[in-house]
């Protein structure tokens, strides 16, 4: 009777999580973007929105010796890309169309000034623009951009030449961005692939690298590099490789299950337990999160291993009729595990609080379904059990004695990597692409300027006394001036006409001495309705409701005091992350580390730290091992540690308290089947994933041997 009562409430609690979940998170919703894991606080600026804005923008180069054949090329795949199926997408104006903007302005000229004559002007060296302006006319250099009657001192020209040099080493040639490294010519086209979740975005970029592949030959090439680059092919080539590898896995449990039991019919109950517990802490996750991140799935594979684990022992207990002291250690199994998967619910790290909550509800659901539902009877066959010798006693403080020394000779060497450009290896196609970008663009601009202001003249306002105090850089106050500055502008030109008219008429041989004509003010409420900035507007500008924002790009040195601008460098951004995600880490393995010593103590009084030891010293080894082979630790080898620890704290378990062989024989092939499934994963392309394989791998293989061979009793 009490057996019914547990399966109805346990069906009751599953049902309402699952009505709970259909009726609050419906439809589910699962994180992909990367970016959102970067949690680095800036108050109220809205990280975000500059982070997505920047994040969706491939870089089309291409490259030719022959500049019509660069030019047609260009031509041709904006003329593609405007087609039907790319109408996703957008082509970013890169050219600024500074004359037609000019022309469109011309009864506004006397609000513009280029930041080098606005200088001039301001400390009264009138002369020196008089002067600029007649060397220009009589060399016969580049023409201006109005009349010399309208522009006699050529103001308009220098401001326009001012925004020409704005895009760094490129020069704005027939709508497009232009340059010419001998002996080839290059042109930059930058698509913007738009807001769009991770698997719309891998096929647009997939659809965008096949179409631009057709333009390749002997006399032009197309390179594609950008963030969305790198997404697509970390997402395809990951799924890929994650697919064969889980495929391998679960051939390998299947096999490995038929060994130890020669039945399949006790596939079923392992597949059923592991089932239950992925979907309970699924329904867990999105209760507790709105929109989980992808990489807590990844993650949760640990459930897998643990799962396997806890099936291969119930079943074991079953066939032998032995319940009562295997039922014993795999509750004291269970209890360390959550021990040392729930001190993570309490970091100040989302991901690491998901991997909590996942990780524990699945473990629980999968050993209370074993508990509740177990059978009583399961067709399998009792097979025979050699289990090799452990180390004489005599030996084995030698042996331990060596390990700690080597684990000790070894901790002065051992290196951290937080930077996560050094832990992400793209492919050489990538690769060169991006280098190309790197070498054209000339400029390390890798940091952000971010400037807001309650109106957009406030906004502009604050971006020229930036510029006033800390140097110039290109933003949309280049272009369009605030209110006030513009008043500037016209008081330094009146000034000028006032003092070097008559010099400037004689100079250039004028007819009429020039006059400085009144020009009214640029409307700035009326600048976002100007289709010709509409492109640049939306690039360099965008709003939150409550502010609105510039933003420009910087060099790394660049710094501001301004209450009112951040400088934000994504690189850094994600390092920072990097190494408090790590040292968040370094704390809960600590913390751990004591809560599983006390619950050790509680269990097995003055026995615990012989159960614990394993787990510690395969932690050690692996991290030796992984600095003898100049690997730094990562925060993903701190993460996949916790892992290592509740897997090797099962095998100490189970080794150490056997009173017969049949109950070692389940954890040789529960350690096969995690070894399998998660050392595999040395062999991904991604050096993440990659990096998790060879610490579970060698952390598993050492935790297993040590408490097998090392602390196990001698029967």
């Amino acid at each position: 009777m009490k057996l019914n009562v547990k399966k109805i409430i346990f069906g009751i609690v599953c049902l309402g999580a699952f009505l709970a979940t259909c009726l609050w998170r419906m439809p589910l919703s699962i994180q992909t973007n990367l970016n959102s894991l970067i949690e680095i606080n800036y108050a109220d600026w809205p990280i975000g929105n500059l982070t997505n804005k920047f994040s969706n923008v491939v870089n089309v180069v291409i490259k030719s010796e022959n500049l019509n054949t660069a030019k047609q090329t260009a031509k041709e795949i904006t003329r593609v890309l405007g087609a039907d199926e790319f109408d996703n997408l957008s082509v970013i104006t890169t050219d600024f169309s500074v004359s037609d903007t000019i022309n469109q302005l011309r009864i506004h000229k006397n609000s513009f000034l280029s930041s080098n004559y606005r200088e001039i002007l301001q400390n009264g060296e009138f002369g020196k623009i008089t002067d600029n302006a007649v060397a220009t006319v009589s060399g016969s250099m580049a023409p201006s951009v109005l009349s010399l009657t309208d522009d006699p001192f050529l103001l308009a020209t220098n401001y326009v030449n001012e925004l020409k040099l704005a895009n760094g080493k490129w020069t704005a040639r027939d709508g497009f961005l232009w340059q010419y490294v001998a002996p080839n010519h290059y042109i930059l086209i930058s698509v913007d692939v738009g807001a769009r979740d991770t698997n719309d975005m891998v096929k647009t970029v997939d659809s965008l690298t096949n179409m631009t592949k057709k333009y390749n030959g002997d006399d032009v090439r197309v390179f594609l590099s950008g963030i969305p680059m790198h997404t697509a092919n970390m997402t395809q080539t990951s799924k890929l490789q994650l697919s064969v590898f889980s495929f391998l896995a679960l051939a390998m449990a299947i096999l490995l299950n038929w060994l130890l039991f020669r039945r399949t019919a006790t596939l079923v109950p392992v597949v059923l337990s592991l089932g239950l517990g992925f979907v309970s802490g699924a329904m867990a996750l999105f209760l507790c999160f709105a929109e989980p991140h992808i990489l807590t799935f990844v993650f949760g594979v640990t459930l897998i291993g643990l799962g396997i684990d806890y099936s291969f022992h119930f079943i074991t207990a079953i066939i032998h009729k032995d319940a009562n002291n295997i039922h014993k250690n795999i509750l004291h199994s269970f209890l360390t595990t959550v021990v040392c998967f729930l001190p993570l619910a309490f970091s100040g790290v989302s991901l690491l609080q998901q991997i909590s909550v996942f990780t524990v509800t699945g473990l629980a659901a999968i050993y209370l379904g074993w508990r509740i539902f177990m059978p009583t009877k399961i067709d399998a066959k009792k097979t025979s059990v050699k289990v090799p010798h452990a180390v004489s006693k005599k030996y084995r403080p030698f042996v331990i004695g060596a390990i700690i020394l080597a684990i000790v000779a070894t901790i002065p060497f051992i290196k951290t990597q937080n930077n996560m450009s050094q832990l992400y290896r793209p492919n050489s196609e990538l690769l060169a692409a991006e280098s190309l970008m790197q070498d054209l663009n000339g400029v390390n601009t890798s940091k952000f300027l971010l400037i807001r202001g309650e109106t957009l003249n406030d906004a502009l306002r604050t971006s020229e006394i930036i510029k006033d105090e800390s140097g110039y850089f290109f933003d949309i106050a280049t272009i369009i001036p605030s209110i006030e500055r513009q008043i500037e502008n016209q008081n330094l030109i009146r000034a000028l006409y006032k003092s070097e008219s008559r010099k400037i008429q004689k100079e250039l041989g004028l007819r009429t001495t020039p006059k400085f004509v009144e020009t009214p003010a640029i409307q700035i409420s009326d600048i976002r309705d100007n289709k010709t900035l509409e492109n640049l507007l939306g690039k360099f500008m965008f709003d939150d409701g409550k502010y609105m924002y510039l933003v420009a790009h910087v060099d790394t040195d660049f710094a501001t005091t301004s209450p009112n601008a951040i400088t934000i460098s994504p690189a850094q951004q994600m390092t920072d992350l990097m190494e408090r995600y790590s040292h968040e880490s370094y704390q809960l393995l600590a913390v751990c580390g004591v809560a599983l010593l006390l619950l050790l103590l509680f269990l097995y009084r003055k026995k615990a730290l012989i159960y614990l030891a394993p787990s510690v010293l395969a932690i050690g080894l692996t991290a030796a091992v992984l600095t003898w082979f100049g690997q730094p630790i990562t925060f993903f080898h701190l993460l996949s540690l916790f892992i290592v620890i509740g897997l090797t704290l099962d095998y100490s378990i189970f080794h150490i308290n056997a009173v017969d062989n049949h109950e070692i024989k389940p954890v040789l092939f529960s350690f096969l089947t995690s070894l399998v499934g998660f050392g595999i994963l040395a062999f991904a392309s991604f050096f993440l994933i990659q990096s998790m394989g060879i610490t579970l791998g060698l952390g598993l293989t050492f935790g297993y041997l040590i408490s097998l061979f090392l602390f196990r009793r001698q029967n």
